[in-house]
């Protein structure tokens, strides 16, 4: 469909496009005579998301536009959330069952006596007089999910007040990417429109403040006990190396291996010199030994001495050890006096006993035997005296290898049981790190949850200004458009012939004339436009009546009956005659044998008939079995199709078969055809138009469409 044909559409259908939205906007216009008033009252509340006040991020200004997201959605979905609406609901009902009369701020006198009404004396009993909170938590308790329970009834239902349904159309939006949500509430009754939205906010800042504080207690109480069984695993991993130091009396174990590690390297030191004087004082002694009985024959091991030199051996020893094992070594005691004292006594003895063996010859070398048995002696004494000290200072360093031999195995368990000290520490450590981590959560939290309400609601004096206009102007111009849709939609659909140019598309047959459906319209002239739409048929006519001067047969075929033969060839005898010619019609039948016999129409015609024209109606092709000899015989022959109809598939076959069988001259006549679908036919529809239509027609829509 082009845009010329889509205009001729609108334009022929222009009285629906008109009246139906008419009649739309007139029906909705007594719909709304009395519209109920609606009053809406507005709250703002600042929520600290966007800008995110956070003790944790001091010096961060970054925002996470993903996560700001998030917090503003779970906002928004706990403000339409099931569990707020209830409370809401309830605490309203609470509020107003507790007044004894009705007062503008909270409940309209109307609304007031249908609530009175309306509760049972069930719930009337649950009110406690002047305690608004008791009331609501005895209308808490009372509730119960049962579809005879009045307050479970009441919220479920679609109560316009007091049912969460009624409450769920409170609109709450984040304004301008700020940190101000806006929650407005709307409400037939301006109290209860005010003390609804006050209490949804109440109770959503509640809500809100209550979990995220217990979101955040949550895991403070979780680290705290944590914190606890950290504490008393370490306690008990420090007491385990309390007793393990008192078991095996250990004050500072690495001080103490460290002093056992250099007193052994100090025994190590001085033990090698001691052996070293003893074994230097050995060789002397055995030297001195034997020359003084190989050149002098003396015996130094006689009983006396030996018995002196015994005792002098067991001081020596004692002073030695007391020398190594006394706490002051350089220090002089009453031991260390007395050991000194006997030492010398029993040296004196010994001198005494080599003093009375009288030898004064002189050995081999020349040496006085009293410088020998002195320097025998002294050896001796010094050999007794490094013996002593090495026999002490062994079993020193024995003492310290059995000391050595007890602080190594110490000295691994330690060191587990210090590692699990270590872990048991840090695990602690980190668990009250984490615990720091989170209360400065929770103080957060807190502080990002303490909601402030910006603008409190506003009790509204005046109704919400009616949008009465707006929705007449709205389902008008809505019936315009669909009712413009619905002609388009059936002008696509419609499967009717309608038009010249769809005749000669399905048939092949070239249209000769149109005619119109008989309307009666003011703007179009009836007589002119037959004689427009037929004017091709009654200049064949003529042109083969004056060409043999003789009378011209016409025929007149349709494949289906009513397709208005009748009436086309009536309109054509009448415009005939107008112009002065002679018509006769005839309606020719096929009853009977003799009838097919008949090969020309000079047979079938009286011979009295003298006219210009005869005109034919044959039989409708679908029930006629006709004579295809006499047929033949016409001058013209017209195919007449109604336009208001639909080409099935018979008309294809009826119209083939027709083609086959006739051999004469014959084209088609489109009937019953909408005055607007003539101009495929003809110049221009001869209607009454005015001066503007002429102009735009031919100016604009002709020119431009």
């Amino acid at each position: 469909m082009d845009i010329y044909r889509l205009v001729h559409l609108l334009l022929r259908n222009y009285k629906l496009l008109i009246v139906i939205p008419m009649v739309s906007a007139i029906v909705m216009f007594f719909l709304t005579t009395n519209p109920s008033k609606e009053f809406t009252t507005r709250g703002s509340v600042f929520t600290a998301i966007t800008s995110k006040a956070s003790l944790q991020e001091l010096d961060e200004s970054r925002v996470d536009f993903f996560a700001t997201k998030t917090d503003y959605t779970n906002l928004l979905t706990l403000i339409s959330s099931r569990d707020v609406m209830e409370e809401t609901t309830l605490r309203l009902l609470a509020r107003h069952l507790v007044l004894e009369k009705p007062v503008y701020s909270e409940i309209s006198a109307e609304a007031f006596d249908l609530l009175q009404k309306m509760i049972s004396k069930e719930v009337k009993q649950l009110v406690v007089k002047g305690n608004i909170e008791k009331t609501y938590q005895n209308l808490v308790q009372f509730q119960k999910p049962e579809k005879t329970n009045f307050v479970y009834y009441l919220l479920n239902s679609s109560h316009p007040h007091y049912s969460i349904k009624a409450v769920s159309n409170a609109k709450a939006t984040q304004i301008s990417g700020s940190d101000i949500v806006e929650i407005s509430y709307q409400s037939d009754d301006p109290g209860i429109a005010y003390q609804t939205l006050n209490i949804l906010i109440e109770v959503f800042i509640n809500r809100y403040q209550s979990l995220k504080q217990n979101q955040s207690n949550l895991i403070v109480e979780y680290f705290e006990k944590q914190l606890a069984k950290a504490a008393l695993d370490l306690e008990l991993a420090e007491d385990k190396l309390l007793v393990f130091n008192k078991a095996n009396n250990i004050i500072n174990y690495y001080e103490q291996t460290k002093h056992i590690s250099s007193q052994q390297e100090k025994i190590e030191v001085r033990r090698d010199d001691i052996l070293m004087e003893f074994e230097a004082a050995d060789a002397i002694l055995q030297k001195l030994e034997i020359e003084t009985k190989e050149r002098f024959n003396v015996n130094l091991r006689t009983k006396e001495l030996m018995t002196v030199r015994k005792k002098l051996i067991e001081i020596n020893q004692q002073l030695a050890a007391h020398a190594i094992f006394a706490q002051n070594i350089s220090g002089i005691d009453s031991v260390y006096t007395q050991l000194t004292a006997s030492k010398f006594q029993y040296e004196c003895m010994m001198r005494n006993k080599l003093d009375s063996i009288n030898l004064y010859e002189k050995n081999a070398d020349g040496i006085d035997i009293s410088n020998l048995l002195d320097n025998w002696l002294n050896t001796v004494i010094a050999y007794e005296g490094s013996k002593a000290k090495l026999e002490a200072i062994n079993t020193k360093s024995l003492e310290f290898n059995s000391l050595f031999g007890k602080y190594a195995p110490l000295g691994a368990t330690m060191t587990r049981i210090e590692r699990e000290i270590s872990v048991k520490e840090k695990s602690y450590l980190e668990i009250l790190h984490h615990l720091g981590l989170a209360k400065l959560k929770q103080q957060n939290q807190e502080l990002m949850g303490n909601m402030k309400i910006v603008d409190h609601p506003v009790l509204p004096i005046e109704p919400k200004a009616s949008k009465r206009k707006i929705l007449i102007i709205l389902i008008g111009i809505i019936s315009l458009v669909f009712t413009f849709l619905g002609i388009v939609v059936l002008e696509l659909l419609d499967k009717t012939i309608r038009r010249a140019s769809n005749f000669e598309k399905l048939t092949g047959i070239k249209t000769a004339g149109i005619l119109v459906k008989d309307v009666r319209k003011q703007a179009i002239d009836q007589n002119l436009i037959k004689r427009e739409g037929l004017k091709n048929v009654i200049e064949s006519i003529i042109f083969r009546h004056n060409r043999t001067n003789q009378s011209v047969i016409v025929q007149f075929f349709s494949n289906q009956l009513n397709e208005g033969k009748s009436y086309v060839m009536k309109t054509i005898s009448e415009i005939l005659e107008d112009m002065g010619f002679t018509t006769y019609s005839l309606s020719l039948e096929f009853p009977s044998k003799e009838m097919y016999k008949k090969t020309a129409y000079s047979e079938v015609l009286d011979n009295s008939i003298n006219a210009d024209v005869i005109l034919v109606e044959i039989p409708s092709l679908a029930t006629t079995v006709y004579n295809t000899t006499l047929l033949n015989t016409a001058t013209l022959s017209y195919f007449v199709v109604d336009a208001s109809r639909v080409w099935i598939a018979s008309d294809v076959v009826l119209l083939r078969t027709f083609k086959t069988n006739y051999t004469g001259f014959y084209e088609g006549i489109l009937n019953k055809t909408n005055p607007d679908y003539m101009e495929d036919f003809i110049v221009e529809v001869p209607k009454k138009r005015s001066k503007i239509r002429k102009y735009i027609k031919n100016n604009i829509i002709k020119r431009f469409v």
